[in-house]
């Protein structure tokens, strides 16, 4: 029912977990912004080339921790100030080179229809299929192409990094430069890469500097699928004509990996998934209290709660895409 997630709410904010906390932020933003620097830094004090590949993996979990800043802005979990959070979109979007406008519009449709295979962005990927009908759907080269998707879908995902950003940059294009916010997206956009690009090719050699960039963007594009997937992959899969209330349909849809320090940090709060889902806008510091108070809601209402391990969560997720992949 409906007000069953009003009842959640009403608990969830008695126990102060929709105040913002913006000291975390604020330390989070300055921790990243060490990080990078540091990561810069590596560059400029070593040129041995295996040194500059891992810096290179370390700055890809640098701008995956600056994704999830930008990503809480987006929620406006940061600040009650819509010019704060905006703000720090814009710096978020400069240092990843993602529209913010572009994700926030399609991550608002995921948020209000998970797993919905008409309306769900995050279930329409080139060369995958989430489902039978979905699959079967198919042209011939795409479903031949699905029979072997539990093995290819780590290529997909170390491509996910170049993938937001062609698709974000078309999105903007598809606007038109008449329309100035989305041109100053892209001038943001077109500024990093221009500071990317001539910082890389300033201090190494081109064969060197191509390399960095190849293993940067796919250890990035890994690290936010490896991060996303768990979320919903695998998960009960809907559409228009299923009938669940708001608390089942984010409930159900949903997984959530077991807490703890290291999970926390790598998932970037987003492990909780099933209460980022059910309360967006709570600061990510807020949700394993939070998780408490869910959890036990949906045990003495009998919801199917689904938490696991980060392996288990994985092993799920390829067991379904085995199960559609058989269906072709």
């Amino acid at each position: 029912m409906a007000t069953e997630h009003a009842e959640l709410r009403a608990l969830v904010k008695i126990a102060g977990l929709f105040d913002k906390r913006p000291r975390y932020y604020a330390y989070k933003m300055l921790l990243n912004a060490g990080l990078l620097i540091l990561g810069i830094a590596v560059l400029f004090v070593w040129d041995a080339l295996w040194i500059r590949l891992l810096d290179a993996v370390f700055l890809a979990f640098v701008f995956g921790q600056a994704a999830y800043v930008g990503h809480d802005a987006g929620h406006r979990q940061i600040t009650n100030s819509d010019l704060g959070n905006e703000f720090i979109r814009v710096f978020s979007s400069f240092f990843i080179a993602i529209s913010r406008t572009w994700w926030i519009s399609a991550h608002d449709e995921h948020h209000k229809n998970p797993n919905n295979l008409g309306k769900d962005p995050h279930t329409r990927i080139p060369l995958m299929a989430f489902s039978r009908d979905q699959a079967q759907g198919m042209g011939r080269v795409a479903r031949f192409f699905i029979r072997f998707q539990a093995y290819h879908f780590i290529f997909l995902m170390m491509a996910e990094g170049v993938g937001m950003r062609t698709t974000s940059v078309g999105f903007l294009l598809r606007s038109g430069l008449g329309n100035l916010k989305k041109a100053e997206e892209l001038i943001i956009i077109a500024l990093h890469f221009g500071l990317y690009f001539g910082l890389i090719f300033s201090v190494m050699s081109v064969g060197q500097a191509i390399l960095f960039i190849i293993v940067h963007q796919v250890f990035f594009g890994l690290y936010m699928a490896l991060v996303f997937a768990p979320n919903h992959k695998g998960m009960l899969i809907v559409d228009d004509e299923t009938k669940l209330d708001s608390l089942r349909l984010q409930v159900l849809t949903t997984r959530n990996v077991k807490p703890g320090f290291f999970n926390d940090l790598w998932y970037g709060g987003l492990n909780y998934q099933i209460e980022h889902h059910l309360f967006p806008w709570m600061p990510r510091c807020n949700l394993g209290k939070a998780r408490l108070i869910v959890k036990k809601y949906c045990e003495d209402h009998e919801i199917p709660y689904c938490e696991t391990s980060s392996v288990e969560s994985w092993r799920q997720i390829l067991r379904s895409l085995r199960g559609v992949s058989a269906s072709v």
